[in-house]
């Protein structure tokens, strides 16, 4: 079986990455994914003491960066690895995360690889974010009595699809895995449904819910912006939304002349394209990392082409509209905005974020809509209607702080794997 497994995953591998230059995805660490470490870096591991957590990319490493700090201080005796596959995941991680813990890339999923890893790192625990499931990866630390412990679980509905079509051998790796700390019982039955036991599965709530950045992280002058700008935030934005976000501003730009927009892009590699974009509709463009204490002027688009302070950027937002939910679907973290109490429109496809949604429509501190025409319409009204705009944020506040407690109940439950 792993033979098997390894040959198909071969043929993954050598079809990804001519994909992985073309969309300029490509980053170094390969050696590492190859399970190559000077022999100095091993010796930092021999004590068996080694807490490993695998944060797949930039919303894994934030959603966990505050739980990494409660594992240190409860078991200062440990070491904390984080492992990344992404290069923004690991500059994030180096960024954040400091000499706090080693960094490294994930290993590839060969079982040679894996081997490699688990020599070397020597770890105690193994504790993997969201849906990072790797077949020779968890098999191999069974073997080596190792515990694997799912934290923040969820599974998008269009990856329940493709899951059920090869829930035979999903099964197996599913049962290597000690404990499932998922975001929700919708998401618990989910794994159960897929093959996981039942008595494994515990529904503990959201980490990012409990990812708290303390408000006003950002003053304006340091984005570039006056005191009296008006400062719209579209985050994470994908191909096809950039266009919509930029017709809707010029249209509003005409009654809101404050109006100042800052654009950031998912994917950091888009940043050309995004500024070339901005230049076609005759907008000037100012990219985020080349501020320099610059004003941004009333034809400019901020352009974020830095990883990890969108989130800062939000504190500063009169609105703010998330991305990959109007022309790509699938959504993205609705949750940082909403904890700096800011008005969110999204569009209508925020599938992969259905709960913390869920949680924001309950208590009607969200607006979504299907295309540009009703972006612009409902953006236009929040703009002219101040008390519209102060409920919906104190609305989404709230909402988030009734929901917070996740990462309290998670310590907890991997403490019994260290204690």
């Amino acid at each position: 079986m792993v033979i098997l497994y390894d040959f198909f995953y071969l043929l993954y591998v050598l079809l990804y990455l001519p994909y992985a230059f073309l969309k300029g995805k490509w980053h170094g660490g390969f050696n590492q994914r190859l399970g190559a470490f000077p022999q100095e870096f091993a010796e930092k591991f021999r004590d068996g003491r080694t807490i490993w957590v695998h944060a797949v990319s930039v919303g894994e490493v934030q959603a966990v960066e505050s739980l990494l700090g409660d594992l240190q201080n409860r078991f200062a005796n440990h070491r904390v690895v984080v492992s990344t596959v992404t290069g923004a995941g690991h500059d994030l991680a180096k960024t954040k995360l400091g000499n706090a813990v080693e960094v490294v890339f994930a290993p590839l999923d060969f079982s040679f690889c894996v081997r490699k890893f688990i020599r070397v790192l020597n770890p105690r625990l193994y504790v993997v974010a969201e849906t990072e499931l790797w077949p020779n990866l968890f098999a191999a630390l069974r073997r080596k009595k190792v515990p694997i412990v799912l934290i923040n679980g969820r599974i998008s509905p269009r990856a329940l699809g493709r899951y059920r079509l090869i829930r035979p051998l999903l099964k197996p790796v599913l049962d290597c895995v000690n404990l499932f700390l998922v975001q929700s019982t919708r998401e618990a039955r989910r794994y159960i449904a897929l093959g996981a036991l039942e008595n494994k599965v515990v529904a503990v709530g959201n980490l990012k819910f409990d990812d708290i950045t303390p408000p006003n992280a950002l003053r304006a002058p340091d984005a570039g912006f006056s005191a009296t700008d008006w400062v719209w935030v579209a985050g994470s934005t994908h191909p096809g939304e950039e266009d919509i976000v930029l017709t809707v501003f010029m249209r509003l730009r005409n009654e809101f002349p404050q109006l100042r927009l800052v654009l950031a892009p998912r994917h950091r590699e888009r940043t050309e394209e995004v500024c070339e974009l901005v230049r076609r509709s005759g907008l000037g463009v100012v990219r985020y990392s080349q501020l320099n204490g610059r004003k941004t002027e009333a034809g400019d688009v901020l352009v974020v082409d830095t990883i990890g302070h969108l989130r800062s950027l939000y504190s500063l937002a009169k609105i703010v509209f998330v991305g990959k939910s109007l022309a790509v679907g699938g959504g993205h973290n609705v949750i940082e905005p909403a904890v700096f109490g800011k008005p969110i429109i999204v569009g209508s496809r925020t599938e992969n974020f259905r709960d913390a949604m869920d949680v924001l429509r309950e208590a009607n501190a969200v607006i979504e809509v299907k295309d540009g025409e009703e972006l612009a319409s409902q953006a236009e009204r929040l703009l002219r209607n101040p008390g519209e705009l102060e409920r919906l944020g104190v609305a989404a506040q709230k909402a988030v702080e009734r929901e917070r407690g996740a990462r309290k109940r998670t310590l907890e439950m991997i403490a019994q794997f260290l204690r």
